[in-house]
């Protein structure tokens, strides 16, 4: 990603919005997010859970996240 100045805040925070994607944004946001997992070490376990308290997802999360 090429290097940007602004002038003002307001500028730079106009700058992280996209509203026309095309295939190249989509290829360059594949490649960060497969660039961050690879450096994370933290691995959860996959699928959607029901949970009636978030007491009980914490402890759940607590126990099946695997730290490497």
């Amino acid at each position: 990603m090429p290097v940007q100045k602004f002038k003002t805040l307001q500028e730079a925070e106009r700058a992280l919005w996209n509203f026309r994607p095309d295939a190249a944004y989509y290829k360059m946001l594949h490649s960060l997010f497969e660039l961050a997992f690879k450096y994370s070490n933290i691995h959860c376990e996959k699928g959607v859970h029901k949970f009636k308290t978030i007491h009980e997802a914490n402890i759940h999360r607590m126990n099946t996240m695997q730290i490497e």
